[in-house]
């Protein structure tokens, strides 16, 4: 914020009203944000964030996902069940050159394998490519993976899905 014109004690008390009661906004709130805030930015790299938080978002929200309530939002206290973190889903997905395999400052020589073209077109290829991947993983081993980080518990949980999409990574990179 900025004000102009503001006698010094009035700064001074805006300074300390503002600071005080200030709250720290949880960094999955500002990832879920990205994909409405950036969508249509004129950057590249920013595009590609906006599409890894939707295709993240979606993958916890649709019923035929094997992600599907298991991505812990903002809004979403953690459990056996919801154990995967919106935040290292998202990380594992933006470090991972699947969108952006080859860049020079802002500009683009080599596109990852999940870009599509668009924003929308690679939102859907990330959300069906990671259900389908996902899929092969968790069907297997469904009573793993059904039990989250419960007791007996341990391949649908941070970790091992964020190592998982490396392995993804490597096999599309092979």
């Amino acid at each position: 914020l900025a004000f102009e014109g503001l006698a010094p004690s009035k700064q001074a008390q805006l300074f300390i009203d503002i600071n005080a009661k200030q709250k720290h906004v949880k960094q999955s709130l500002l990832l879920e944000l990205y994909a409405e805030l950036h969508w249509n930015s004129d950057k590249i790299a920013e595009r590609v964030s906006a599409v890894i938080s939707k295709a993240v978002q979606d993958l916890g929200a649709d019923k035929k996902s094997p992600l599907h309530g298991r991505i812990q939002t903002a809004d979403d206290s953690k459990s056996d069940l919801r154990c995967i973190s919106l935040t290292g889903l998202f990380g594992a997905l933006d470090r991972s050159e699947l969108f952006l395999a080859t860049m020079k400052g802002d500009e683009v020589l080599e596109y990852g394998p999940l870009w599509a073209g668009t924003n929308e077109k690679s939102m859907k290829r990330t959300v069906q490519v990671l259900s389908e991947w996902f899929s092969s993983i968790s069907k297997p081993a469904w009573g793993w993976w059904e039990k989250g980080s419960g007791e007996g518990g341990g391949l649908a949980m941070n970790d091992p899905v964020i190592a998982c999409i490396v392995a993804m990574r490597s096999v599309m990179e092979h």
